[in-house]
């Protein structure tokens, strides 16, 4: 089994998620004043809550990510949601940064979803996690535009490599 700890657990989550709670209750209250300005500080609030709800309840930053043969767990706030991996209908990155940020979904067929973002930079043995959460979206997804592009990206490597090995001889 691997183990992938955040190394920032209290300041990049949740300091943030405690800021959001500040930030989402400061724009309640001045709403409930109706001070001058009150709709923009209603806006603040909904963003605000809802920010701190996705990030507490729903646990879309996981501290710890925790891999074996057959499932994949998430924990966030102390709860973990498990995925088994034979069972997974639906599992997709979207790269923001390919090698600091991604978004996931993952879907299983009990219908367990879960939406992710992971900052790669903040975790322990961040290549590892990235090449193996890769890998199973290209088996999930062998057909995906982006690794059609990356195996053609390889064999054109590949392809460059072996007229260098003949040119040499």
């Amino acid at each position: 089994m691997k183990v992938y700890q955040h190394t920032r657990v209290f300041v990049a989550i949740q300091l943030q998620a405690v800021m959001m709670v500040i930030i989402g209750l400061f724009g309640l209250w001045n709403t409930i004043q109706q001070v001058p300005g009150w709709p923009v500080f209603a806006m603040v609030a909904v963003v605000g809550l809802v920010s701190a709800f996705r990030m507490v309840v729903q646990g879309t930053h996981p501290e710890r990510i925790e891999i074996d043969d057959r499932e994949i767990r998430l924990t966030s706030f102390g709860r973990t949601k498990r995925y088994r991996l034979d069972q997974l209908k639906q599992f997709r990155i979207k790269d923001l940064d390919p090698r600091r940020k991604v978004f996931i979904r993952i879907e299983d067929e009990d219908g367990t979803r879960g939406r992710y973002w992971l900052s790669f930079d903040k975790y322990k043995d961040a290549e590892d996690l990235t090449g193996w959460l890769h890998d199973l979206e290209h088996k999930q997804n062998p057909n995906d535009l982006k690794y059609h592009n990356r195996r053609l990206a390889e064999k054109k490597m590949k392809n460059k490599a072996e007229n260098k090995s003949d040119h040499k001889e």
